[in-house]
C-alpha cells in the first residue's frame, strides 16, 4: 500500500506541460495497477517486474542527473 501512495504521488506530481509527462504518467498508471494487482492477488513474482522497472527508471533519472550536472 505505502508503494502505491508514493507512485500515486509521483503521478499527481508531473507537470503535464512536458511531452515526457504524459509518458511517465503511463509508466506511473502501469506500475500502480500492477501493486494493487500483486496487492489483490498476493503474487510476489508481480512485486520483481515492478522492482524491476523502478530500478531501471531510477538509473534513468541518475543518469539524466549527471548529464545535467556535466552540461553546468
Amino acid at each position: 500500500m505505502k508503494a502505491q501512495d508514493i507512485i500515486a504521488e509521483l503521478n499527481q506530481s508531473l507537470d503535464m506541460s512536458y511531452d515526457i509527462s504524459e509518458n511517465l504518467a503511463s509508466i506511473y498508471d502501469f506500475l500502480y495497477r500492477q501493486l494493487v494487482d500483486a496487492n489483490i492477488k498476493k503474487d510476489a513474482e508481480i512485486l520483481d517486474v515492478v522492482e524491476s522497472m523502478l530500478v531501471d527508471l531510477k538509473d534513468t533519472w541518475e543518469q539524466a542527473y549527471l548529464n545535467a550536472k556535466k552540461s553546468l
